[in-house]
Order: structure tokens, then sequence, then C-alpha cells
């Protein structure tokens, strides 16, 4: 079955908060429209059962559409004449300023709606107190829309396949030197070979001034190494919860190296977008041995 079967009363139980659906007019119109569309999937258009439809809370709207997610549990007779019981989610498009106009979407537009929307300007503040492109990662941009954000820097960057594979996926990268927030070291920026959007982009940084460029398959040395004490990375987290406007929270993590802590600070920036900033301190002087600040778009791996 198509999944349209979930719109038959999801605006039912939004129609007291979205006023583009307040009237009765409205309702008969939506009514038609998904009936309708689920005669021509049905064989047995009458065998439908509606056991539980759920509208998660809270929904998201921008200037021009109101967006759902809803939950579906339902039962119809299938071609064998028995009955099958299923349970979809399913993602909801209306046009605020057409009664008429409903649309279902997958969940990789809804994820590129929510993150265009609410996240990207988040990130674009970011983006001004870093110089790191991370607002890009919102959507599908290709790898050569952020080579040409990188040239445009006028910094030395390269381009290679990722000479190893994780999972199933293979990678391609671009990599560059930059500062964050007053700290130097390495951009790396990870795409999907399989449709050239981006994984992950990620700052790293280590103690000794060294990266590994997997283009040259050698280690480079940063010429600015200097110690990064944990007051500093306080700094950077006050910074990145004011610019994001998000509290992140500090865990301390298992290590093994001795005289060594490990930490995090995550930010769940979406269902499909998060944020997570590892940093490893010695306990003898609290100088930072390594950080990565690493925001992800898990949407992106959806082919």
């Amino acid at each position: 079955m198509r999944k349209i079967i979930a719109v038959i009363i999801v605006f039912v139980l939004i129609i007291t908060t979205c006023c583009s659906c307040s009237n009765s007019n409205a309702q008969k119109k939506l009514y038609s429209f998904i009936e309708n569309e689920i005669k021509s999937d049905l064989k047995n258009p009458s065998s439908l059962i509606t056991n539980e439809i759920s509208v998660r809370e809270p929904y998201f709207e921008d200037d021009n559409y109101c967006y759902y997610i809803v939950d579906v549990d339902y039962s119809a007779q299938n071609s064998f004449g028995g009955f099958e019981r299923e349970k979809e989610v399913y993602y909801i498009k209306h046009l605020k300023s057409n009664k008429n106009n409903f649309m279902i979407i997958s969940e990789k537009d809804y994820s590129y709606a929510i993150n265009e929307f609410k996240v990207k300007p988040l990130l674009l503040n970011l983006d001004n107190s870093t110089k790191i492109p991370f607002s890009l990662i919102c959507t599908d941009t290709s790898c050569s829309k952020v080579e040409r954000f990188v040239s445009g820097t006028k910094v030395d960057y390269s381009i290679c396949d990722v000479p190893y594979n994780k999972g199933s996926k293979s990678y391609s990268e671009i990599e560059y030197l930059c500062d964050f927030y007053g700290m130097q070291g390495i951009v790396v920026v990870d795409f999907y070979n399989s449709n050239d959007s981006i994984n992950t982009i990620e700052f790293l940084r280590y103690l000794d001034g060294y990266y590994y460029d997997a283009e040259k398959k050698e280690l480079v040395k940063i010429a600015d190494s200097g110690e990064t004490s944990i007051k500093k990375i306080e700094e950077v987290i006050d910074s990145i919860n004011n610019a994001l406007s998000i509290q992140g929270e500090i865990i301390e993590e298992p290590y093994m190296q001795a005289n060594y802590k490990n930490y995090s600070c995550n930010w769940i920036l979406s269902d499909s977008l998060s944020i997570k900033f590892k940093y490893d301190v010695r306990t003898d002087d609290n100088i930072v041995g390594f950080l990565s600040f690493k925001i992800t778009n898990s949407i992106n791996g959806e082919n």
C-alpha cells in the first residue's frame, strides 16, 4: 500500500492548530481527496480499518507550509482476502494558502525543510564565528559547492577518495587548514559517494600539531601547535551554546589511556542533525591533547 492512508485523520487532529484547515468545507474537500487516493491503492477500498492515528508534537511550519509527522496503525484486506495490520510513519506538507493542497513527502524532504528553516539560521551563527561552512550540511549540498566555498577563502585544500569504507558506504572528502575559535587545525568534509551529499563536517586538532593528509598519505605539521587549556574549551562551549541558543550536554566518557580524561559535549539540532564535541584532557595540567568538533546529518545517508 502506498503511504497515503496516513492522511485520513491527520488534519482532523490539527484542525484547531492550523488556521487554513479550520472550516468544515475545507475538511470535506480534504476527506474527498484522501478517499480518492486510498481507493486508487486498495484492492478492496471498503476494507480499510484505521486503528490509531496520532500527530507528533510539536508540528512545524514556515511562512508557506505546515509540516507534520504522523504515526498510523491500520488494517486492510490484502489480495488474498485476509487482513493485514501495518504501522507506518508519514510526513505531511500542507500549503497554508490553499486549503486543498495536501502532500505526502519523504522523510528526507521533511528533514531538509526542518533543517533549512529551523537549524540553518543557528548554524549560520556558527559559520560566522568560525568561518567553517557548517550550515551547508543542512541539505544535500554537493562536494563541488563546498569546494567553491573553500576555494573562495583562499586557503590550500585537497579533495580525495577516502582509502577506506565505513560499513557499506564509500566516502570522498575535502580537507583544509582552518582556525576554530582561535585554534588552528584541520577541517574535514566527508561526502557519500553514492549521492554526493555531506555526511559530516569535522574540525580536528591534536596537541602535537600533526594531522593525517589523506591525499598525500602522510602526517602534516600545523605551524601553530600551541597548547589548548580546558579553560579555552569551556569558553568555546559557551560560545557555541550562544551561537546555537542550545545548551550542550557535557559527558565524561570511558578512556583507556593513563593520565587522560575523555569528555564530549553534544547538541541535538533536529532528528537528523547533531553535533558532538570530543576532547581529551591531561589530568596533571588540564591541557587538551586532542579535540574533534563534528556535525553529522544522518538523513543524507539515505539514497
